[in-house]
């Protein structure tokens, strides 16, 4: 009997131990996550602050609703307390009976334009039976850890997927109205149309403040030879005006588009897909019975500032192919 009385004592006493071990335990827990994407800060913003896109990243809860989120281990709200564009999130986590969860994210901007993320889950006020769990098991930091990884690593596939759709529309005929513009004229490989025509376009825009001449609508290139099997174009970077302008330097030239029926595509998305857009937008005319003539006019116009949007899915580009009926002639002015 003393034998079981003092087995009986000893474990009374090493229980209250162990309770006394894991009630002194931190109460507070944090652990931290960083990973660069190669994406701009307001697109990777964007895309964590909007709840609806969880679902295409999360690896560790299944999103049902827009904040409610499940996994094996229950149910619980997510919830964002404040936003601060293109810089941070802060967001309340709640899971069953356990006590809430603050998840911060950061994102910054690194000298070669990617953008790095912190991302923070921090808890104060664990409960004992949790505190009692991480002593048996080793604790949660491993497994969060590992998730967090994961979930950063389709974060990064989900940003630059996003950042790649697009959307091709051929609106049909229509009438470019023509008009003066001022341009220089360029040649290059394809695929490095956008950089020539960023410098080409600041020059031309530069002649025109300087000169005080009004800018009479959108930038557009007027090609002159595109030839996409073997990667090079040749264009006219324009800046439309509301007259024939003299330009005393002898790289910027006036012109003028005298107007012509076409049929007009949209493209929403990265200027990569021009090709495609293009290749579309000739299907469309030989189907509808036109033709496109040999040496006839192509405008490209753009919508909006790829500098001022910086998720190329948002960019817009409008195409004007010049057409006529088959079996007649077209008068090509120069």
């Amino acid at each position: 009997m003393k034998f079981i009385k003092y087995l009986l004592f000893l474990v009374l006493i090493g229980f209250i131990g162990v309770s006394v071990y894991i009630a002194v335990q931190p109460n507070s827990f944090k652990i931290t996550k960083k990973y660069t994407i190669n994406a701009p800060a307001s697109v990777v913003f964007n895309y964590v602050n909007n709840l609806k896109n969880w679902k295409h990243f999360d690896s560790w809860s299944a999103f049902e609703n827009v904040n409610t989120l499940n996994s094996i281990n229950g149910e619980g709200q997510l919830n964002t307390i404040q936003s601060n564009p293109e810089n941070s999130i802060l967001q309340e986590l709640t899971f069953d009976d356990l006590p809430n969860s603050n998840i911060t994210w950061s994102f910054s901007t690194t000298k070669n334009k990617t953008t790095e993320i912190s991302w923070t889950l921090s808890t104060e006020s664990i409960p004992f039976k949790n505190k009692a769990y991480n002593l048996i098991y080793g604790g949660k930091e491993h497994i969060i850890a590992k998730h967090y990884a994961e979930t950063l690593k389709k974060l990064d596939s989900a940003v630059i997927a996003s950042m790649k759709v697009y959307k091709i529309k051929v609106n049909g005929s229509t009438n470019y109205g023509g008009g003066y513009y001022l341009y220089t004229t360029n040649s290059c490989k394809i695929d490095e149309l956008d950089e020539k025509l960023k410098s080409s376009m600041r020059k031309v825009t530069a002649f025109a403040e300087k000169n005080n001449i009004v800018i009479a609508g959108l930038p557009f290139i007027y090609y002159l030879k595109r030839d996409s099997i073997n990667n090079a174009t040749t264009f006219e970077c324009c800046i439309p005006t509301t007259e024939q302008i003299i330009s005393t330097e002898s790289d910027i030239l006036t012109g003028q588009i005298i107007p012509f029926e076409a049929i007009k595509t949209t493209l929403q998305g990265d200027y990569s897909n021009i090709n495609e857009a293009w290749n579309t937008t000739l299907n469309y005319i030989s189907k509808q019975n036109l033709v496109f003539p040999e040496h006839g006019t192509v405008i490209q116009t753009f919508l909006n500032d790829s500098n001022a949007v910086p998720n190329p899915a948002n960019w817009l580009t409008e195409i004007y192919f010049q057409v006529q009926p088959k079996d007649t002639e077209v008068v090509i002015e120069n």
